[in-house]
């Protein structure tokens, strides 16, 4: 096993056994985990969500096509973008 796939697993055991915090992390685990949102973040994630289903629900309405699950799928793919961008460490530069 690499060094780096044997560096992933003991992470990874080590999150699944509430060991994960700031002093055993790698450089990048807010742009995996995420980070703490404050409330107007989880806000404007649910805003973004809410206007999405609306809108999947109409689109689903319409009938079944290659054309419509496209169209899904890029709905789902837009609420991930979007809500990524909020959850993102921000820079200020």
């Amino acid at each position: 096993m690499s060094d780096e796939i044997s560096s992933y697993a003991e992470t990874q055991k080590r999150r699944l056994n509430g060991e994960w915090n700031e002093h055993n992390h790698s450089p990048n685990r807010d742009r995996i985990f995420g980070r703490q949102l404050g409330a107007d973040e989880i806000a404007a994630m649910n805003n973004i969500k809410g206007l999405a289903v609306g809108f999947f629900d109409a689109v689903e309405k319409l009938g079944a096509s290659r054309e419509l699950s496209v169209a899904k799928t890029k709905i789902e793919e837009a609420i991930m973008w979007a809500t990524k961008h909020i959850a993102l460490p921000k820079n200020d530069g």
